[in-house]
């Protein structure tokens, strides 16, 4: 893995980034997310999560930050493609697709950490692009449909 930013590494550019933690903490209870559930996500303890929007905030490390910056991906996308209600509860919800296979994203990202978290950011990046994913079955049964384009 290549070497951070160094940038990145600087305290002060680490407590500038970590002001966003506030704002990552509302958009978690925005999706139906308790105490706990959010300071999973943002690999925090809980007290430390409480702690976010006093003056003794902490100061995210770089894993810390990155989990953030994926949680407010996943929180615009969300919003992005559907309403405020649907958005709440989607990270609780038990999803089909892959690559959750039945569990909630919310359980598939808890148990993978921040590549999981990544993987359901960009999967929702893709349907905002209209890449929706589909099953493996569906993608054969696509492969079967003759196209004729007529110009």
């Amino acid at each position: 893995m290549a070497n951070p930013d160094p940038i990145l590494t600087q305290l002060a550019t680490a407590r500038r980034l970590s002001s966003g933690l506030p704002a990552g903490v509302r958009m978690l209870q925005a999706l139906g997310l308790n105490r706990h559930e959010q300071a999973g996500l943002l690999g925090l303890n809980p007290r430390s999560l409480e702690r976010a929007a006093h003056p003794s905030a902490p100061v995210l490390v770089l894993a810390q930050l990155a989990r953030l910056s994926i949680t407010i991906g996943i929180y615009n996308a969300l919003h992005l493609l559907y309403d405020a209600n649907t958005a709440a509860g989607w990270l609780q919800r038990a999803n089909q697709r892959p690559p959750f296979g039945g569990q909630t994203p919310l359980d598939y990202m808890r148990r993978g950490g921040v590549p999981a978290m990544d993987e359901t950011r960009r999967l929702l990046a893709g349907d905002q692009g209209g890449l929706f994913s589909v099953t493996p079955k569906a993608h054969r049964a696509a492969a079967d449909f003759r196209t004729v384009i007529e110009l």
